[in-house]
C-alpha cells in the first residue's frame, strides 16, 4: 500500500491531489486470489476450485492423480498450474458436457505443468482441453492417450500459444482426432514442443489465420501410425522455422507437411508459406512428399536452408522459391537412428546456408533450437548460416525455458583432458556438457578461480567447484579437493535455477592426458618445442606431458588456487609411466606451478631399442589407475 501522506509531500498543488488519489487507488486493486488444490488442501480436486474461482484467480494444484475430475471452467483470466511436480488429470471414463476433461469457457486461460490423459466421449472426439473461448496458453504440459490432446473452436479474435509441452498417443484411430487440433482462430504459436505417435490422426493440425510453428520436434518414429506431421488445411500466413520433422515407416500418409489441402477459408485469406531452417527426415522406405502445396495456391512458397533426408518429393508447387536446401549429400547427423539430428563437424550443412531475410516484418532466420524433450535453447550463428534446425556450436541461453530445460547431457560430465566419461578425482579439471547452463560465455580472469561466472555455478556433493570457463553448453571446472571418493552428485545453476542432480563417480585417482583431436599427447620436448611427428622427442631426453586426475597432492593446495613453485606440489599416490609399453623414468609428477589443477609429468623417454621412429603410446599410472594411451612422437636412429 502506498502511504498517502508521503505522496502528498512530494506532489503539492491541486493536480497532485488527483495523482495522489490515483496512486492510492492502485494500491487497493485486487490482483486475484490463489486457490490451492490437493489431498491436504481446502479444495480436494481441481474442479472444486474452478467452481469457486473468480476472474483473475490462480489455482495451484499439488502433484497427485485426480481421477474422474472433469468439468467446465467458466471464469475469465484464470492461471492454473501444477506445483511440487506435475499433477495428473485422468478422465477415467468421465467427461464434461460430452466434450472432454476440461472444457474451457473462460477467456485468457493459462494452464501450466499439468498432465492430461484418458479423455473420451461417445462421438470419439474427447479432448484433454476443449477450448470454446478466446485465448489459451498451455505451457509445460503433457497430453497423452486422449482422443484429442487439445481441440479448439473457431474465433477470429482468439490466439493460442502452446510451448514446452509433449503430445503423444492421442487419437481415436479414426483419422479425425489428433494430438492437437486448432480451429479457425486468429493466431496459433507452437514452440519447443514434442508431438509424436498420434494414433492415425495428425501430429499437428491448425486452421489458424496465422501459424508460427517454431523449434519443435514432430516425429512419428519407428512405431508411430500418424498421418501428417503438420497439416495446415486452410493455409494461412504460416512460418515453419527451426523444426525437426520426421516421418516414420508406419505412417498412414506419405505426406509430411501439407498446406491448404482442404481449400480456402474466409478466415484465412493469406497463402504465404515460409519453410526455413528445418530438418526433414523421411524414414518411410517407399518415399513420400516432404511439402505438399495445394495447386490452388498461387503465392510461391519460400523454402530456404532446409535439410531433406530420405526418399521423397520436395515442394509440389512448381513456382516455390527454393534456396540453399540440402537434398543430396549425407548431412552427417550425430545419431540419425536415435533421431539426434545435430550436425557433426564434417557435415556439408555447415556454413552453406543463406540469410533467409524477412517477411511482413518477421525475421525468418532461426533464433532458437529444439532441445529434447520438449525444451528449447537459443541459437547463435557461427560463421555463415548452417542449414537445418541446428547450428554447430551455436547453442545459446534461453532465459524463458522452464527449469527442467537447464539440463546436463547424459554422460555429459567428463574429464577435461580428453573429454571421456568416467570417474573424476579430487582436484581434477573436468567439463560439463548440456544446455542452458549459463547466460553467456565467460572465462575466469583471476586466480583463485571464481565460484561463479556469468551467473553460473557448480556444486559437487554440495561443495562449490571453482570455474575456469562457462557458456550455455559447456562449463569447465575443478573438482573440489575436499570431495571424498565414492558416488557423487553434481548440480549446475544458472541465474539461481538448478539443473537436476547428475550422478557420477569420484575416485582417488583418475589420470587423463591432455590430447589434441587426433589423440596426440599435448607434450613439450626438452627444448620446449611442441611434440609432433615433425618434432619428435629422442630417447634419453625429457618430455613434459600435461594431465589431470592425480587426486590429492603433497603439500596440499587449496581448491581453485594456483600451485606453488616452492615447494612443488607432488602427487600423493604412487605413479609410473610407460612409452611404447617400456617403463619410463618419471622425474616429476605434480601440479604445474602458477596454474590451477593442471598436472605435469616430466618423463624421460626410454631407449625403445630395436624400434623405428614412430608415434608410441604414452600411459601414465597413478594409484594403480592407468590413463588412456595418448600418442607421443619419438625419433629413433
Amino acid at each position: 500500500m502506498i502511504e498517502l501522506m508521503s505522496v502528498l509531500e512530494l506532489c503539492p498543488g491541486r493536480a497532485a491531489w488527483a495523482a495522489a488519489f490515483s496512486l492510492l487507488a492502485l494500491g487497493l486493486v485486487s490482483y486475484g486470489a490463489t486457490l490451492q488444490v490437493g489431498p491436504e488442501r481446502q479444495y480436494k480436486a481441481p474442479c472444486a476450485a474452478f467452481a469457486a474461482a473468480a476472474p483473475g484467480d490462480t489455482i495451484e494444484i499439488d502433484a497427485a492423480t485426480y481421477a474422474g475430475d472433469v468439468c467446465t471452467l467458466s471464469a475469465d483470466n484464470l492461471t492454473i498450474r501444477g506445483v511440487g511436480g506435475r499433477p495428473k488429470i485422468d478422465a477415467a471414463g468421465r467427461n464434461a458436457a460430452g466434450k472432454g476433461t476440461w472444457v474451457v469457457s473462460g477467456k485468457n486461460t493459462v494452464v501450466e505443468n499439468i498432465e492430461f490423459t484418458g479423455a473420451s466421449v461417445p462421438d470419439r472426439n474427447g479432448s484433454g482441453i476443449r477450448l470454446q473461448a478466446d485465448n489459451l496458453t498451455v505451457r509445460n504440459c503433457y497430453f497423452h492417450d486422449n482422443e484429442n490432446g487439445i481441440l479448439t473452436g473457431a474465433s477470429a479474435t482468439s490466439e493460442i500459444l502452446i510451448e514446452y509441452s509433449e503430445f503423444g498417443y492421442n487419437g481415436a484411430g479414426d483419422g479425425y482426432s489428433h494430438n492437437m487440433y486448432i480451429g479457425n482462430v486468429a493466431k496459433f504459436t507452437l514452440r519447443y514442443c514434442y508431438s509424436h505417435h498420434a494414433r492415425t490422426g495428425h501430429l499437428v493440425k491448425s486452421r489458424a489465420a496465422v501459424n508460427h510453428i517454431l523449434y519443435n520436434r514432430l516425429s512419428n518414429e519407428a512405431t508411430g501410425t500418424a498421418s501428417y506431421e503438420l497439416d495446415l488445411p486452410n493455409g494461412g500466413e504460416s512460418y515453419v522455422i527451426g523444426n525437426l520433422i520426421e516421418q516414420g515407416p508406419a505412417t498412414q500418409n506419405s505426406t509430411i507437411l501439407t498446406y491448404r489441402e482442404e481449400g480456402a477459408s474466409p478466415s484465412n485469406p493469406s497463402t504465404q508459406l515460409f519453410v526455413v531452417n528445418n530438418t526433414f527426415v523421411n524414414d518411410r522406405p517407399s518415399g513420400g512428399t516432404f511439402i505438399r502445396v495445394d495447386p490452388s495456391v498461387q503465392t510461391p512458397a519460400v523454402v530456404v536452408n532446409n535439410i531433406f533426408v530420405g526418399p521423397g518429393t520436395l515442394p509440389t508447387q512448381a513456382s516455390a522459391v527454393l534456396r540453399a536446401n540440402l537434398t543430396g549429400p549425407d548431412p552427417l547427423f550425430a545419431d540419425r537412428a536415435n533421431l539426434d539430428y545435430h550436425l557433426t563437424a564434417q557435415s556439408p550443412a555447415i556454413d552453406t546456408g543463406v540469410d533467409p531475410g524477412a517477411a511482413d516484418g518477421h525475421a525468418l532466420a532461426p533464433v532458437a533450437a529444439y532441445l529434447h524433450p520438449a525444451c528449447g535453447e537459443g541459437r547463435k550463428r557461427v560463421g555463415n548460416f548452417d542449414i537445418g534446425a541446428h547450428e554447430l556450436l551455436g547453442a545459446a541461453f534461453n532465459p524463458e525455458a522452464p527449469p527442467r530445460c537447464r539440463m546436463i547431457r547424459p554422460g555429459g560430465i567428463v574429464n577435461g583432458a580428453n573429454f571421456q566419461p568416467g570417474p573424476l578425482a579430487p582436484g581434477s579439471i573436468f567439463s560439463i556438457f548440456g544446455s542452458n547452463l549459463a547466460a553467456s560465455e565467460e572465462q575466469a580472469s583471476l586466480i583463485p578461480l571464481p565460484l561463479s561466472l556469468a551467473g553460473a555455478s557448480v556444486t559437487v556433493n554440495g561443495v562449490p567447484a571453482p570455474l575456469y570457463y562457462v557458456s550455455p553448453s559447456q562449463i569447465n571446472a575443478q573438482a573440489p579437493f575436499e570431495s571424498s571418493p565414492g558416488p557423487a552428485n553434481l548440480v549446475a545453476s544458472a541465474g539461481g535455477v538448478d539443473t537436476a542432480p547428475a550422478a557420477f563417480t569420484l575416485a582417488a585417482a583418475a589420470p587423463a592426458i591432455f590430447v589434441d583431436s587426433g589423440n596426440h599427447a599435448i607434450a613439450q620436448n626438452q627444448d620446449l618445442s611442441l611434440n609432433t611427428s615433425q618434432a619428435p622427442a629422442k630417447p634419453g631426453t625429457l618430455i613434459t606431458a600435461y594431465l589431470t586426475g592425480q587426486g590429492l597432492v603433497n603439500p596440499s593446495v587449496a581448491t581453485g588456487a594456483a600451485a606453488p613453485a616452492s615447494p612443488l606440489a607432488w602427487a600423493s599416490l604412487p605413479y609410473s609411466a610407460t612409452v611404447g609399453g617400456e617403463l619410463a623414468k618419471v622425474h616429476f609428477l605434480g601440479l604445474t606451478p602458477g596454474l590451477v589443477g593442471l598436472l605435469q609429468a616430466n618423463i624421460e623417454v626410454p631407449p625403445l631399442a630395436g624400434r623405428s621412429s614412430a608415434d608410441y603410446p604414452l600411459v601414465v599410472t597413478v594409484g594403480g589407475v592407468a590413463s588412456k594411451p595418448a600418442a607421443l612422437s619419438v625419433s629413433l636412429p
